[in-house]
């Protein structure tokens, strides 16, 4: 569903998905430790908390340009998520509806769409 940013008064719209992991995602092997990938010495991709609350953690994923579309941000997300888990947190995955890598992601690993939230921000926030 792509998204169209829109600016009127001074005020943009963008359409955010926030999604949850399975179970089935969360069990299994244990994490690894850490939720990176790194290539010829170069961290290349990686997934930390971008917010944590007392029950839950949000996800923030980088990929570098030139190792997009690999599969790394898939990795990496999974990784984060279950040492979440791990803690006892419930890992959340949220971007904005136009993020094509982003939303490559939640299909991959077969997130559920929870919600849709339509932010509205004042030029330059």
């Amino acid at each position: 569903f792509p998204v169209t940013i829109l600016s009127a008064n001074g005020i943009s719209r963008q359409l955010w998905c926030t999604y949850s992991f399975p179970q089935h995602l969360l069990q299994g092997a244990p994490s690894v430790g850490h939720a990176e990938v790194i290539k010829d010495g170069r961290l290349v991709s990686s997934c930390t908390s971008s917010r944590e609350e007392a029950f839950t953690a949000e996800a923030f994923v980088r990929t570098a340009a030139g190792f997009q579309c690999h599969g790394y941000g898939t990795r990496v997300t999974l990784a984060w998520a279950r040492e979440v888990s791990e803690r006892g947190k419930t890992p959340v995955f949220s971007c904005r509806a136009d993020n094509r890598g982003s939303l490559g992601v939640a299909s991959k690993l077969g997130l559920t769409l929870v919600f849709k939230e339509l932010r509205l921000l004042r030029a330059g926030s």
